[in-house]
C-alpha cells in the first residue's frame, strides 16, 4: 500500500467529488457518530455549498487512489457560527474584528485511524487558515479521541455546548 498523501481541492481540482460523496456517507455511520441521514444527494449539495463559502478547504488523504478521509473548514462570520452553533455564546470570537476560521469536518476510516491522519489534516487547515489571514480556528467535537488529539494539537476547550448537540463543545486555537 503507498504512502498516504494530502490532496486539496479546488475549483479547477475536484474530480474526485464521487468518491468523497460515497466515502462522507459511509464514514458517518461509524461510531462515534452513527449518523445514518447522510444521502448521496445531501452531500452532493452539501458539498456545492461549503466550496462557495469564503477560504473554504477541501482536504481528501489518498493511498494511491484510494480516498480514505477528507477534511473541510471554512471563514466564517459573526452570523454564520451563531447559525452553526444555534447561539450567540461564541460572540466573543469575533471582537476586535477577529477573523474566525472553521474547521467544518475530519474524517478517517476506522481501519487507517490512530495513524496520525486526523492530526496531519488538522494541521494543514491550520496552515491554510494562517495563509488566508484567520487569528483563530474553532471546532466542535464530542469525540474522545478528537478531544486527546486537538489537546496534543494546542486546542483549549471553550466549554462551550453546541445548540443541537449539548455533548459537543467548542474548542479553540489562537494563531
Amino acid at each position: 500500500m503507498s504512502e498516504p498523501r494530502i490532496v486539496m481541492l479546488d475549483g479547477e481540482n475536484f474530480a474526485d467529488v464521487e468518491s468523497l460523496n460515497q466515502l462522507y456517507c459511509e464514514v458517518w455511520k461509524e461510531p462515534p457518530w452513527e449518523e445514518f441521514f447522510w444521502t448521496h444527494e445531501i452531500v452532493e449539495k452539501y458539498i456545492d455549498d461549503t466550496r462557495s463559502k469564503p477560504n473554504s478547504i477541501w482536504l481528501l488523504i489518498k493511498t494511491g487512489e484510494q480516498l480514505i478521509g477528507f477534511a473541510l473548514g471554512y471563514e466564517v462570520d459573526q452570523v454564520m457560527m451563531q447559525e452553526i452553533s444555534g447561539h450567540s455564546g461564541l460572540d466573543h470570537l469575533f471582537d476586535n474584528k477577529r477573523r474566525v476560521f472553521y474547521d467544518a469536518e475530519v474524517a478517517v476510516l476506522t481501519k487507517h485511524r490512530r495513524n496520525g491522519l486526523g492530526s496531519k489534516l488538522i494541521l494543514e487547515k491550520v496552515r491554510f487558515a494562517k495563509q488566508v489571514g484567520c487569528q483563530t480556528i474553532v471546532v466542535r467535537t464530542k469525540a474522545e479521541s478528537a478531544k486527546i488529539m486537538l489537546t496534543k494539537l494546542g486546542f483549549h476547550d471553550t466549554m462551550i455546548s453546541d445548540g443541537s448537540d449539548p455533548e459537543r463543545t467548542y474548542w479553540q486555537l489562537e494563531l
